[in-house]
């Protein structure tokens, strides 16, 4: 995202969108007989050979898997509605004037309902917990609700798991061997996770080979070999006798991380003007998303929260 920001995404977009309008219509030239075979199988190989062959990188200039998905997906969406025009165009000329009746109250029902989506989307984006809201009457540093919030609009729109019906007791992600094929012990039922704070930052703890150090450190909870110190020391578990699997977290106290964080307190006793506090990070998503998304989180949390 910082190689490819937003602002630069959109022109790609509109640009694949644009080749695949014209790819499409040198096709549809072809079926209406207005295009000679020679110069759509020198599309098609143009196309072939730029998306395939020449170049699969993964920048602006060259044709990456997501330039070929894009692409595409124009392509195929161009091609339906043509087909989508077409049939209007037959029921037009068979009955032209409830076809136009039809249309305009269609039209009028989507504006209707497209004004209604972004006048309602940031209904609640100023409240915290416990209905706090944002204060911008003093001072100069006001936050602004934005107009829109287009995460409210396209609210499950990718919600492919409700689509399909999938669930936590039927999605195939809850098979054991989508984690054990990556560990030693194909046998292991109960498997714990390794503590990585101990991880050198090079080369264990890059982030293209991070999780690959994790699962290559996953142990077998049931096997005797493995020290109960070792075993005591874990605080994530996996235990696939259940179905689904339960995901236990059983954070450990460090006597000897307390011993040597009180001996730095000493030091600061005088000045510190705070207790600790707990930071949540929650990637991708903002604090409104967060609200909807987790509410039994949030419930929780605003269950502590107090002025």
């Amino acid at each position: 995202m910082e190689k490819y920001p937003v602002g630069i995404l959109k022109y790609l977009i509109i640009a694949l969108a644009i080749s695949a309008l014209f790819f499409f219509l040198q096709f549809l030239l072809y079926t209406e007989k207005k295009y000679y075979r020679k110069q759509i199988l020198t599309t098609i190989g143009v196309i072939f050979f730029l998306c395939f062959i020449y170049d699969t990188g993964a920048d602006l200039r060259s044709h990456g898997s997501y330039n070929r998905v894009v692409l595409f997906f124009f392509m195929i969406l161009f091609f339906f509605l043509n087909l989508i025009f077409i049939f209007f165009v037959k029921i037009f000329r068979r009955y032209p004037v409830p076809f136009i009746i039809i249309c305009i109250g269609i039209l009028v029902l989507i504006n209707y309902k497209i004004k209604s989506l972004f006048s309602n989307s940031c209904y609640n984006w100023s409240q915290g917990f416990n209905d706090t809201i944002i204060d911008n009457s003093i001072g100069n540093c006001k936050i602004y609700p934005p107009k829109t919030c287009y995460y409210e609009i396209f609210h499950g729109f990718f919600d492919f798991s409700r689509i399909f019906g999938e669930t936590c007791e039927n999605t195939p992600n809850n098979n054991p061997s989508n984690t054990l094929d990556y560990i030693n012990d194909k046998n292991a039922k109960i498997i714990g996770f390794p503590r990585t704070e101990k991880f050198n930052f090079f080369p264990e703890s890059q982030y293209s080979i991070l999780q690959h150090t994790v699962a290559k450190n996953i142990i077998n909870m049931e096997d005797p070999k493995i020290s109960d110190e070792i075993k005591h020391n874990v605080e994530v578990t996996i235990n696939y006798h259940k179905s689904p699997p339960e995901v236990n977290i059983d954070l450990k106290v460090n006597q000897t991380l307390i011993k040597e964080r009180a001996e730095i307190f000493e030091d600061y006793e005088e000045i510190v003007l705070s207790e600790n506090v707990l930071y949540l990070f929650i990637d991708s998503l903002s604090r409104t998303n967060f609200r909807r998304k987790l509410p039994k989180l949030y419930s929780w949390l605003e269950s502590k929260h107090y002025l």
